[in-house]
């Protein structure tokens, strides 16, 4: 099954006040209704609740591409304190 419309992520973020980044994965993941098994022939599942190693690998650039930017932003932050 797909995941949840507002995973426990977004309720840590709505209860801290938008001051907890969240990065969403989820449409990397699983589509809008269903949760493929295998994509790009790889495995996506190593049980029903982890992602196996390589389909986690698969996803390391667009996690850099996401993460990145929330990074420069901390810092940013941090430097104007």
């Amino acid at each position: 099954a797909a995941l949840p419309a507002n995973p426990p992520t977004s309720y840590a973020d709505r209860d801290l006040g938008g001051t907890v980044p969240v990065i969403n994965m989820n449409s990397l993941i699983c589509a809008p209704a269903t949760c493929s098994s295998v994509v790009g022939n790889v495995l996506v599942y190593m049980d029903s609740h982890h992602l196996t190693q390589s389909y986690a690998a698969t996803l390391t650039p667009y996690l850099k591409d996401k993460l990145l930017p929330v990074v420069k932003q901390a810092q940013a932050t941090a430097a104007a304190r």
